[in-house]
């Protein structure tokens, strides 16, 4: 009885890490566009993903701006744009030097 107990709670505990770790996927969101901070001494970010589903056309910026800070997106990340069936144009800045694996996985 003890032992079907402990999975039970190791069950609820990895549930539970599983949505705050999804939950954290991003450091913030900005024009309908999620963030990651890849550096505070450089200042720059990363597209992380997309926060407005109804976005069709993506102008993604030279920067972004967070908590009164501008930092320079240089970066798509992993999966950023992964099943995004609504894209139907993107631009990307100069400002961008690396496109990672996987960006537009699944996209049409």
């Amino acid at each position: 009885m003890k032992k079907q107990h402990f999975k039970y709670i190791c069950g609820i505990l990895l549930t539970l890490f599983g949505l705050t770790t999804n939950a954290a996927a991003y450091d913030f969101e900005a024009d309908g566009l999620y963030y990651d901070i890849t550096s505070v001494t450089e200042f720059t970010a990363r597209v992380a993903g997309v926060a407005d589903s109804t976005l069709t056309h993506i102008s993604i910026p030279e920067t972004v701006t967070y908590n009164n800070r501008k930092l320079t997106v240089t970066e798509i990340g992993k999966l950023a744009f992964k099943d995004y069936e609504a894209l139907e144009s993107i631009s990307i800045p100069n400002t961008l030097t690396s496109i990672s694996d996987s960006a537009f996985y699944y996209c049409i």
